[in-house]
């Protein structure tokens, strides 16, 4: 993968991706395409799924990939200094959703799902043939027992038939699991998956993603696109509230990359690795070597308050980002607090370090990262205490950004890495606080489109 720019304009070339009104576009597969209420796609542009998309770009490509039975697929094997070239071409999309299943995630998750309705339909309308994975940010943590974790694994199953996941303190948060019940049928509380064959077995099984191949989709006869989003994304509020985005992903694609594992054949060789990161946390992806640092027995070193019966959420910021002012930056810190040679980080850091992740992703075909995160809604970023002295001693910093949902934390490891990956900062990169995160659905099909041309 070439760490280089990959982020468009909303307004690509002159406008071959933006956003149109409601569309009043019959998006499920086999239906006739109708046109927007508002009148906003130029040219030869159309309206699918509330974007403007290129009708001709991206034509659909059914061919067998190459096998590659290391499946690591080409370009630099994890672990080896072997480089194995890049293919010529790509020729399918895989999107991985990580997205946090914390307690304060229920009205973000019914905000994504809602947004992510018109991914599939944009996707068909390049032409390509894509893959959905969703798994979450619960990678464990000492403090987090009966929590799961997903560990990067894959899963697909509707939110309606996991009512015990939106449970938070005990009790069922209604408004929580109303994002799944809301918008979700009740006649999908068991979704049944087409089994399919993957890129070096053709033998029909039951895979774990959503797919759309050569215009086939493993959806059961009747479920749309837009209901499967929105039954299928929701995956509750249970899950550990010391988020691990970055280790789930590095687990899901290594997961993807190991025959008899469920997530394999997920990433293909010759497949564009699309990353859509959802949380409104910090990234905790801790070294279990150092697992002491969460524990009262342990360094108390980033606790916020050392004489606490627990850890608060401040372990991950003050674990991994170093602040001179207002200017902040992720940093590799040992369980005394010292900063840790950039040599022996990925053992002595007590958070992995960075290269850990992009030195995964630069191993792949092609990747890019889209982040929904705690940044101002205008894309800046806010690192300040601010004046409430709870938040600053649960998070280790004020909010980032706040909005009827809630405060969430400022981004710094997982804003780092999407700047190394996408060659830009600024690029892909969202706010949670928004009302809606159609900019997230922007940047995905914007990728993709760059790529299929």
């Amino acid at each position: 993968m070439k760490l280089a720019p990959t982020s468009l304009p909303v307004l690509m070339a002159a406008a071959t991706l933006v956003a149109c009104g409601p569309s009043t576009a019959e998006t499920e597969p086999g239906r006739e395409t109708g046109s927007c209420i508002e009148d906003e796609c130029l040219g030869d542009l159309v309206c699918v799924a509330d974007m403007c998309v290129d009708p001709n770009a991206g034509a659909t490509d059914t061919g067998t990939p190459s096998v590659d039975d290391s499946g690591t697929g080409s370009g630099t094997v994890p672990g080896s200094d072997e480089t194995q070239g890049e293919p010529e071409t790509l020729d399918s999309v895989s999107l991985l959703v990580v997205l946090d299943n914390s307690g304060t995630m229920g009205e973000e998750q019914g905000t994504l799902s809602f947004s992510m309705r018109a991914v599939p339909a944009a996707l068909d309308a390049l032409g390509v043939n894509w893959r959905m994975g969703i798994t979450t940010t619960d990678n464990g943590n000492p403090w987090c027992q009966g929590t799961g974790p997903e560990g990067g694994a894959l899963r697909l199953t509707s939110c309606r038939s996991r009512p015990a996941e939106f449970v938070f303190n005990g009790a069922m948060d209604i408004d929580a699991f109303e994002i799944c019940e809301v918008p979700c049928p009740p006649e999908w509380e068991t979704i049944e998956i087409e089994p399919s064959g993957i890129f070096d077995d053709p033998t029909p099984a039951v895979r774990p993603w959503v797919e759309s191949m050569g215009g086939q989709t493993n959806l059961p006869e009747g479920l749309f696109y837009e209901d499967a989003v929105e039954c299928l994304l929701p995956q509750g509020i249970n899950g550990c509230g010391f988020e691990s985005p970055l280790e789930s992903m590095r687990s899901a694609i290594r997961r993807a990359q190991t025959p008899g594992d469920p997530n394999y054949g997920f990433l293909p060789p010759g497949s564009l690795l699309v990353v859509l990161i959802v949380t409104d946390e910090v990234d905790c992806s801790y070294n279990p070597s150092h697992e002491t640092i969460f524990l009262p027995e342990g360094e108390r070193v980033f606790w916020s308050d050392p004489d606490a019966a627990a850890p608060t959420s401040a372990v991950c910021w003050n674990a991994g980002v170093a602040c001179d002012g207002a200017d902040c930056r992720p940093e590799n810190f040992d369980p005394s607090g010292g900063v840790v040679d950039p040599a022996t980080a990925e053992n002595d850091a007590v958070l992995y370090p960075l290269t850990r992740y992009s030195n995964e992703l630069a191993a792949l075909d092609d990747a890019v990262m889209v982040t929904i995160n705690g940044i101002q809604p205008g894309g800046t970023v806010q690192y300040e205490p601010g004046t409430d002295q709870d938040f600053l001693r649960n998070f280790g910093i004020g909010a980032g950004c706040t909005s009827s949902a809630g405060p969430a934390v400022p981004p710094v490891r997982i804003r780092q890495l999407a700047a190394t990956v996408n060659g830009d900062v600024a690029s892909n990169q969202v706010s949670i606080c928004q009302a809606e995160y159609d900019d997230a659905v922007e940047a995905i099909v914007a990728a993709v489109q760059q790529r299929f041309p």
